[in-house]
């Protein structure tokens, strides 16, 4: 796991030493004062998917929410996309309208991850109504209308799986990012 400092053009960089401090006045943004307890976001996500998140899938979101850059390398099935729902499902309990983008080429990947993170989200929502409404929407080649991008404006649309070449070729897309 890689992780780099949140930078932007009139934050200085500085010595990895002082970049972990939590208390550095550089670090304290936005997106940073609404980050959710972890623990709620762990709750959600075992209500949803009904396991506990591992550790290194908590220290990847806490660091993503931070606003740090982040390269995970793990094996097929281990759980990186659960990291991406993490994010997801925290933006979502402090109320924070956005969309977590997945850039992934392969279209069943894609709607493997969609049509789980929608039904096990259904499920869960029926029996407590206190759980984030979130929902996931893929776009590849089959899928690549301006429908399926006026879909990621929607409250609930906040987990968007996309195929690379899709993004790039179309003008509401462009228009929204």
């Amino acid at each position: 796991m890689f992780s780099s400092p949140p930078t932007s053009p009139t934050t200085p960089i500085r010595p990895s030493a002082e970049t972990s401090d939590s208390t550095d006045p550089h670090f304290t943004t936005p997106r940073r004062r609404k980050t959710p307890r972890i623990n709620n976001t762990k709750t959600a996500s075992k209500k949803i998917f009904g396991y506990t998140p591992q550790d290194w899938q908590v220290k990847v979101t806490l660091k993503i929410l931070e606003g740090h850059d982040m390269i995970v390398l793990a094996g097929t099935g281990a759980g990186k996309s659960l990291v991406f729902t993490m994010v997801a499902i925290a933006a979502a309990l402090v109320g924070f309208k956005g969309v977590v983008m997945v850039i992934c080429p392969l279209k069943a990947p894609q709607l493997d991850q969609v049509r789980r993170i929608n039904e096990l989200r259904e499920k869960a929502t029926e029996s407590d109504t206190g759980l984030p409404k979130i929902r996931a929407v893929a776009i590849n080649e089959d899928n690549n209308d301006d429908e399926a991008f006026k879909e990621l404006d929607t409250d609930e649309t906040c987990l968007c799986y996309a195929a690379p070449e899709c993004l790039l070729r179309n003008n509401t897309f462009k228009k929204q990012f």
